[in-house]
């Protein structure tokens, strides 16, 4: 009895371990998390003891590799700071951004010319149409974060922006 089992045994281990190998075994998919990567960009350069946003080290450590891939000295650490400011900055310059385009702030386009097809980029951020606001034209996004932050500071507080803010 024991004999008859022992092909059918050795078969099955032989095919998990070929999955296991071939990648056939369905994997977590790969992808960075733009916002995150962004709440990192606006912030990690300024904590302290390069401290990291939280959710966004494994996200900025890809986006870091892909960097040096294209030739971009940067650390791979986790940490959007300034360097990796800087290094993402010479993409968008590489890529032919001008300005503000390549201000070192990772954008869905330059985002996914640098990871995809590597990576998906999921959590996307995009900046609204624009449309007036208190005067002011802006786009639905900053719009959302004034309201957001008016609320915080008190239910009746109304966040103007103004030319330059």
């Amino acid at each position: 009895m024991i004999r008859q089992w022992r092909p059918r045994i050795a078969a099955a281990v032989i095919g998990y371990a070929a999955m296991a190998f071939t990648g056939s075994a369905q994997a977590a998919p790969k992808v960075v998390n733009m916002e995150r990567v962004l709440i990192a960009a606006q912030l990690d350069q300024y904590r302290p003891g390069n401290g990291t946003t939280k959710g966004a080290v494994k996200s900025v450590k890809r986006i870091q590799r892909r960097l040096r891939r294209h030739n971009i000295d940067v650390a791979v650490d986790g940490n959007f700071g300034a360097q990796t400011v800087a290094a993402y900055a010479r993409w968008q310059r590489h890529l032919g951004y001008t300005g503000l385009d390549a201000s070192g702030m990772p954008g869905e386009t330059s985002l996914k010319q640098l990871v995809e097809p590597r990576f998906a980029v999921k959590h996307v951020v995009r900046p609204g149409r624009r449309r007036a606001y208190s005067g002011v034209t802006l786009n639905g996004r900053t719009i959302r974060m004034l309201k957001a932050a008016g609320k915080r500071l008190s239910s009746s507080c109304v966040l103007d922006p103004t030319k330059g803010s």
